[in-house]
């Protein structure tokens, strides 16, 4: 055998240690993939459906397509605002409007909207001779009457005068989201993520006292119900506290019985391999959600939306893809109720079950019930307080708090990103296929990282990987114009072919291209092995609730973090007005380098001995 097959035979036993493996750890990958992808969908919505509000139109608020239409195609003499909105269409508009006969068109709606909010948000619709004749709302009268507006209140006026200038083509608004300002929703989605968080860390011990089923079920039923809420209204009350902060439950009974999951049903040789395949798993789901997220913005359009038929009901774009977050809950819940078998746990010595047996089968169903939930209370507050007396426990949260560094740059791809890429690259900007390469990279690279680094500590992975990681982040802090050779040039060529890009491709293309590159070696390092250390280290029994505490120090981060990506898009990136996103991007950057200098200065006061490992 050449030395080049036996290197190859070499990796392939690496991964044949999964052969045999229990049916349960294949379904939890199986969930693992379902979860993300509904988490993610939703995640990257998040933001953009808390800002979204009254000022847009969508394609259901032309509610006479033809007496717009017409209007548009031939101005009456003293109608100056249509002779100006029909001049500043795009070729596009103007082509179909031009052969637009009567009936429904729903191009031709997508590409009025398209335009009219391209006016809405600018700053010329208003004329005093182009609305002569008009009759104007007590609202649109009191913004007009301000001495000075800010951005969002002339595109609020902007809606409200076309509103009045065309009663009968346009319908009252109906919202894309629930309104808030940037500061507002990313102190809303700071909060959010806080209590998801917390409630994090104060259900692994639940999770470690009911068992991994009933948590797995608890979780995705949670989960669907709060996504049907957020699917179908925009009511702000119920959207919050129906939807949004009982969701925060939801995902947080998932977080740590997941990784508990790997660990139960995996042995000591399956271990590593297992944990490098399930954060593949979550990146083919991450990958696969930001294709569904540009496919549903591309095909309704930005602020678009549609009728739901038979029910009345009409759902904006954002709303869409809370609903197919909504359906990408029901097969997990499905999976986990008729496939996860109770009491299941892999050993090095082979599969063993140890059905749970009820208690107190002697009383009545509600008096056993109650006494169920007293003794699971008990034991979860057993397990909670005993880990405050563990030693090692408090070295593995110091390491955990220098990790927080790091582990924001992917909070702010979720809720500062979405918003800078729309910004800086226009309205169906493919800002979600761009990031899916981070996932595509991650599916091909920790696999492969984790069988060639098995016999590495987690310790020293995390350092490694994090110091490549915050690299990355500094490529966006450069000037976006450096990056315009590469843009210019054939690289650019390919990538806009790639993302089905028109025209000239913007600079940032690049310098996010090659971020993302970067990142992604760095993550493959460094991010499954954060899960392993977690799980390796606990206490048997005890492995849901180390990987819940683990998020502690991510508690207090998470909150600060959320109001700064807030004020770091009105600072540095607002929706209108001069940009300097660089600086934006400094800030996260040198955050991020604090994790692999305070890994590496302090080692060792903070590293905790892994079962296995000797380096």
């Amino acid at each position: 055998m050449s030395p080049l097959d036996s290197k190859r035979a070499g990796l392939w036993a690496r991964f044949a240690v999964l052969k045999g493996a229990a049916r349960e750890l294949w379904i939890v990958f199986v969930a693992k993939v379902l979860a993300i992808l509904a988490y993610a969908v939703m995640n990257s919505t998040l933001v953009l459906w808390l800002s979204a509000g009254y000022s847009t139109l969508s394609v259901v608020d032309i509610r006479d397509l033809a007496a717009l239409a017409q209007r548009l195609k031939r101005p009456a003499a003293e109608d100056r605002l249509s002779s100006y909105l029909a001049s500043e269409l795009t070729p596009a508009t103007r082509d179909r409007l031009a052969a637009y006969q009567s009936g429904a068109d729903p191009h031709l709606r997508k590409l009025l909207v398209q335009d009219l909010n391209r006016l809405i948000r600018g700053p010329n619709l208003y004329a005093p001779d182009r609305f002569t004749g008009v009759s104007l709302s007590g609202r649109t009268q009191a913004l007009l009457d301000q001495p000075r507006l800010t951005p969002a209140q002339v595109a609020h006026f902007n809606r409200l005068l076309l509103e009045d200038a065309y009663p009968s083509a346009l319908a009252r608004p109906s919202p894309a989201g629930l309104a808030f300002s940037d500061a507002a929703a990313g102190s809303l989605i700071a909060t959010w993520s806080t209590v998801m968080t917390l409630c994090t860390v104060l259900v692994g011990s639940l999770v470690d006292a009911i068992g991994l089923r009933k948590a797995f079920l608890l979780g995705f039923t949670v989960c669907l119900l709060s996504r049907g809420v957020m699917t179908f209204t925009t009511v702000r009350w119920l959207a919050l506290g129906l939807g949004l902060f009982p969701l925060a439950v939801g995902e947080a009974l998932l977080t740590p019985v997941m990784v508990a999951a790997v660990h139960r049903y995996s042995n000591t040789a399956q271990r590593s391999i297992s944990f490098s395949i399930f954060y593949a798993m979550m990146n083919v789901g991450f990958a696969v959600a930001g294709l569904v997220f540009d496919a549903v913005r591309r095909g309704l359009g930005e602020y678009g939306g549609w009728e739901v038929a038979g029910l009345g009901l009409a759902l904006g774009t954002y709303q869409t893809l809370f609903g197919v977050s909504f359906l990408l809950s029901l097969p997990g819940l499905l999976l986990m109720y008729f496939g996860l078998r109770e009491g299941v746990e892999a050993t090095d010595e082979g599969l063993k079950i140890t059905p749970q047996t009820p208690n107190y089968t002697d009383q009545p169903l509600w008096r056993a019930l109650c006494w169920t939930v007293a003794d699971t209370f008990r034991e979860t507050v057993r397990i909670f307080t005993g880990l405050w007396r563990q030693p090692a426990f408090y070295k593995f949260l110091a390491f955990l708090t220098l990790v927080v560094g790091v582990r924001l740059i992917f909070y702010h791809m979720n809720y500062t990103y979405p918003k800078f890429g729309i910004r800086e690259l226009g309205e169906g900007a493919p800002i979600g296929s761009l990031w899916s390469l981070n996932q595509v990279l991650i599916i091909a690279l920790v696999p492969l990282v984790g069988a060639l680094t098995q016999k590495v500590s987690a310790y020293r992975m995390v350092t490694a990987g994090s110091a490549v990681a915050a690299a990355a982040v500094f490529l966006m802090a450069l000037p976006p114009q450096w990056f315009a050779p590469l843009a210019d040039g054939e690289p650019g060529r390919l990538l806009g072919r790639a993302l089905e890009l028109k025209g000239t491709v913007h600079p940032y293309y690049m310098s996010i291209l090659l971020f993302i590159v970067v990142l992604s070696v760095g993550e493959a390092f460094y991010s499954p092995r954060l899960y392993e250390y977690s799980a390796a280290i606990a206490p048997k029994g005890q492995e849901a609730s180390y990987m819940a505490m683990s998020l502690l120090p991510f508690f207090v981060a998470k909150f600060i973090a959320g109001m700064f990506s807030g004020w770091l898009l009105a600072w540095y990136c607002p929706e209108t007005g001069p940009r300097d996103s660089p600086k934006l991007w400094l800030v996260i950057a040198l955050t991020a380098s604090i994790t692999p200098v305070g890994l590496v200065l302090l080692r060792p006061y903070i590293r905790v001995q892994e079962p296995g490992r000797t380096d």
